[in-house]
């Protein structure tokens, strides 16, 4: 979605939208600034930055494969030092995210990506900024005066919606929640496009099982919604069977405190339900120049859903969790 990440306090970190690699809104959560240690004494000599900024996840090529980091007020780093960037892995392992480079006003904008598309989320849930070498290092030596990340069940319904859902209700393969918003949208605008070809060569039959399919991959297997629509006697579903509408709904609850979330989770059902209802519609036509007619308005409708109401919710839950 992003849409592809975000810490906040502590500091907490998201993901970002899957579609784009364009710039997003910043993630929201604050740095904290750590004591000195007494154990250092080039850094017990240096002041400690009072700095202020937001660091988080967001998607480059990935899902969370790009970490942000955007600080102010940084002071400038003594004479032969740099400030140097770490993501901390839940195991208490370091990556270098590079060497900090400073704007005059003490501003910094880092966009790291990671080198082979790693969602960074599932592993690292905590940033640390350290004194080091002005040409940076290769370990982290120096001391830490910047740290911030996710913890407790905050990082529990971020990694449950963008990284791995190991949470209730189950969905297929443990997909995460938005990670299957997005799949499962794409689907249905898919099997749209089916409906589509096949009234252009007039197979009005087959044009009937794909607007089943799409009834039902937006309502998912649980939903009252999910029938056989084209008499066949079978209720097709080419979809995982969690369908849109079960997705965006779980993700609201999980973020029901975030009221973006809720209300982008809204819309999506909205939209969703009057695709189904358009879909229903052209079901029952038998003339086929009509029928081409409405599944003109139907694939607009698709369309719509996938770039409006679907990337808006992952947007929202991005910048939630």
């Amino acid at each position: 979605p992003s849409e592809p990440a975000t810490p906040t306090p502590t500091t907490e970190a998201t993901p970002g939208d899957r579609s784009t690699a364009a710039p997003t809104e910043p993630p929201a959560s604050t740095p904290t600034t750590v004591p000195p240690s007494p154990t250092t004494a080039a850094a017990t000599a240096t002041p400690v930055p009072e700095a202020d900024g937001t660091a988080g996840f967001r998607d480059n090529l990935a899902v969370a494969d790009q970490f942000v980091l955007n600080l102010t007020d940084l002071p400038a780093p003594p004479d032969g030092q740099a400030y140097q960037g770490w993501l901390v892995g839940d195991d208490g392992t370091t990556l270098s995210i590079g060497v900090l480079s400073l704007n005059p006003d003490g501003a910094v904008g880092l966009e790291w990506n990671s080198p082979s598309g790693e969602n960074l989320l599932g592993r690292y849930a905590h940033f640390e900024v350290t004194l080091e070498a002005a040409e940076g290092s290769p370990s982290q030596t120096g001391q830490v005066v910047l740290a911030g990340g996710l913890g407790g069940e905050t990082l529990a319904k971020a990694r449950r919606t963008f990284v791995k859902n190991e949470g209730e209700p189950a969905t297929p393969l443990d997909t995460a929640l938005a990670l299957g918003l997005n799949t499962q949208t794409e689907v249905a605008v898919q099997h749209v496009e089916n409906a589509v070809n096949a009234a252009a060569i007039g197979a009005l039959p087959e044009m009937r099982i794909h607007l089943e399919h799409v009834v039902n991959i937006i309502e998912g297997a649980a939903g009252p919604r999910f029938s056989d629509y084209d008499g066949n006697g079978v209720a097709e579903n080419p979809g995982d069977g969690f369908g849109v509408i079960g997705y965006s709904s779980q993700i609201a609850q999980l973020l029901s405190n975030q009221q973006s979330v809720v209300t982008a989770a809204t819309e999506v059902q909205i939209q969703g339900a009057a695709i189904q209802d358009k879909s229903l519609e052209i079901i029952t036509l038998e003339d086929l120049a009509t029928a081409t007619a409405q599944l003109a308005e139907l694939k607009a409708m698709a369309d719509q859903l996938k770039a409006g109401p679907a990337i808006n919710l992952y947007r929202s839950a991005q910048d939630a969790v």
